[in-house]
């Protein structure tokens, strides 16, 4: 089955993909620039490195968690919002 050109989704231009996926590779890559802070967080601290690294460990785990399931959480989210707005009649 042909569309017309007129009944296609709208794509992002190309300028505003590459923009957010350098922003999100940022905020993930940040999780990553933990190792820098380490040693003076070590010393600032007075505590073992395997304690500060578990800091680290959390974030992973967080970050994993977020990947996996924050799919589910944002459709839930999105179908709270849509009810929300028809029983206010906000929009």
């Amino acid at each position: 089955m042909m569309h017309k050109a007129s009944e296609l989704p709208h794509r992002p231009q190309g300028t505003w993909v590459t923009l957010a996926s350098m922003v999100l590779a940022s905020v993930l890559g940040s999780v990553h620039a933990f190792s820098v802070f380490l040693e003076p967080m070590e010393n600032y601290f007075q505590t073992s490195r395997s304690q500060v690294s578990l800091t680290y460990s959390f974030a992973l785990l967080s970050l994993t968690v977020g990947v996996l399931l924050g799919h589910r959480f944002y459709s839930l989210l999105i179908l709270f919002l849509r009810s929300w707005i028809n029983n206010f009649n906000i929009i």
